[in-house]
């Protein structure tokens, strides 16, 4: 047998402190206006604060009718639970206050969620229209394309970035001459005697020790 009872907010704080049951994931409580709603203001802590411990509430609150939704994690998945909203047996009534109730299943309305699976298939996605670059519509060659990117800024920025980097400088530097050989009139033909080449002109090459040749200008002196 029931009766149309509801909760009040002391019960079900009483509930949850006789109820044992690890497996709780969620519980909220919702509670109804007091039935003399000029002392709601009266707490025990102040009106600016909010605390979260229920046990610091006054007595017109904790006599309020409430409700509490709670959720459960069984074998058979997650189910949702309310207690305070339907009839409530008599003989949990009798028993709500009391710390060694065994019957504690018919505390509460269990509801089992109804889940409908739909075998189907997502519609697909319309694919987006893709335009072709006009510098393939140009059919450039790859040397073509390149330069459209490369230009003489670029290439001042590699000559500078390798001569601060790519350079090894070297304190260690030889000289060398060369004679190439010339027999046309020139103004610095030059004719030595007993060389395997005596009619040329000198070349002069600055080289590091790695052989590398050094860009230089040759200097004779301030009067030349």
């Amino acid at each position: 047998m029931s009766t149309k009872k509801t909760l009040t907010l002391d019960e079900i704080i009483s509930i949850l402190d006789d109820d044992d049951d690890e497996n709780i994931l969620e519980a909220k409580v919702f509670m109804g206006t007091p039935e003399n709603s000029l002392l709601t203001d009266e707490d025990n802590e102040d009106e600016d604060f909010i605390n979260p411990d229920i046990n610091h509430l006054s007595g017109n609150q904790l006599g309020a009718t409430a409700e509490l939704h709670a959720k459960h994690l069984q074998e058979t998945g997650i189910v949702s639970t309310i207690m305070g909203e339907e009839d409530i047996p008599e003989e949990y009534l009798e028993n709500v206050n009391t710390p060694d109730n065994e019957n504690k299943s018919n505390r509460i309305k269990t509801i089992t969620p109804c889940r409908k699976w739909q075998d189907m298939d997502f519609p697909l996605a319309s694919e987006p229209t893709w335009e072709q670059p006009e510098w393939l519509q140009n059919n450039y060659s790859p040397v073509e394309n390149f330069e459209m990117f490369f230009d003489n800024e670029v290439l001042e920025l590699v000559v500078n970035c390798s001569n601060n980097y790519a350079f090894q400088k070297d304190a260690n530097l030889s000289m060398d001459e060369a004679m190439v050989p010339y027999y046309g009139r020139h103004g610095a033909i030059q004719h030595i005697h007993g060389k395997p080449i005596r009619f040329g002109y000198k070349v002069w090459c600055l080289c590091s020790r790695l052989g590398y040749l050094v860009p230089g200008e040759p200097y004779q002196g301030a009067s030349t």
